[in-house]
């Protein structure tokens, strides 16, 4: 899947600020779909240097659940963006964790002034300021986020969350046609079975909702430490304390 030059301009011409033109936006899409990369890895670098190149921002990512683990990247568009990773996993908390256990968009003007997140600014990068992402979904079940960022504040409008979307949607058929191929890659058989792990983790996340009085992110990094602290994959763990609540304590 070359990105192709004719499409690099129509997206630089159509950004005006970050507002993306919808004809713009349509012919990434259908360009994206008709240069099928057979490398997963190499399909999502495009699909997020596509997006920062049609909306205009300083940078884009994807992020997926593998293996049990935290939130990572398996696609980004430039370093700033990876403390956005690095910033969530020591901080316990911050956008993308919300947009991926809630399954809903989340955005922000300014994550160094955003009191949702207090303990996430002095860990991040200062060129990441607004951000804005979307699940992307399996099956119906989100494995992971999509998201852009700005190196200023901005209010987002809802024409770049319903591009973010649309690339979401893309995500999940390079997925799909991923996973069809005669031999899955290793990354296409881990995020299936991400998929099903959602399910234990969901009902973990319930379990500890519950019994702790938390809300489903902080049930969720409950998970995530403890399961560091076990050297377990987080199903794994959600799975144990489905069986057995008393071998959490």
């Amino acid at each position: 899947m070359n990105v192709n030059p004719e499409f690099m301009a129509a997206g630089v011409e159509a950004a005006t600020g970050t507002r993306a033109d919808k004809e713009a936006l349509r012919r990434s899409l259908h360009r994206l779909r008709q240069a099928p990369e057979a490398d997963l890895v190499r399909a999502l670098h495009h699909v997020v240097t596509a997006i920062a190149t049609l909306l205009g921002h300083d940078g884009a990512g994807i992020m997926f659940v593998v293996g049990g683990e935290q939130l990572r990247y398996v696609a980004l568009s430039d370093e700033p963006s990876r403390s956005l990773e690095e910033a969530q996993i020591s901080a316990g908390q911050g956008p993308c964790y919300d947009s991926y256990v809630h399954d809903a968009p989340v955005v922000s003007k300014d994550l160094h002034s955003d009191a949702r997140w207090p303990r996430l600014a002095a860990r991040l990068d200062s060129r990441v300021r607004a951000v804005a992402m979307v699940p992307v979904r399996l099956g119906g079940s989100p494995i992971g986020i999509l998201h852009v960022y700005r190196d200023h504040s901005v209010e987002w409008s809802d024409p770049e969350l319903q591009a973010l979307h649309a690339y979401s949607a893309l995500t999940e058929e390079i997925l799909l046609a991923a996973l069809a191929a005669p031999r899955p890659s290793a990354l296409a058989s881990q995020l299936y079975g991400s998929m099903a792990d959602r399910v234990v983790i969901d009902r973990a996340i319930g379990y500890l909702m519950a019994a702790d009085s938390v809300d489903a992110v902080t049930a969720f990094d409950q998970l995530r430490r403890r399961a560091r602290e076990r050297c377990l994959s987080i199903d794994d763990l959600a799975a144990q304390l489905l069986v057995d609540p008393g071998a959490w304590g």
